[in-house]
């Protein structure tokens, strides 16, 4: 899929920047924040997946449930935007 975004200037900077730390191009870090992203919620899917059939089904976590888990993974993700947040406003007023 291509995704053709319009953004503003001092974000495309500021995804240059972060990109430019990790060696990679813009494209390639987007792509990996997407990737971790999606891979988050697969991961809760198919361990989820694998308790209901491996016998244990909801006893092997009692109240843990796929919204729990889903839940859990979107409040890391959150998390992580946060940081990368503070990390690009930090880089935006060191620029100013």
């Amino acid at each position: 899929m291509t995704l053709t975004l319009e953004l503003p200037v001092e974000v495309e900077q500021a995804l240059a920047a972060r990109a430019q730390e990790r060696g990679v191009s813009v494209a390639k870090y987007l792509l990996d924040v997407a990737t971790r992203e999606t891979q988050g919620l697969a991961e809760a899917r198919r361990k989820q997946q694998e308790e209901a059939h491996s016998g244990y089904g909801k006893f092997a976590a009692p109240g843990l449930t796929v919204d729990a888990l889903l839940q859990e993974r979107h409040e890391e993700s959150q998390r992580e935007m946060e940081r990368e947040d503070a990390l690009l406003s930090e880089i935006l007023a060191s620029k100013t």
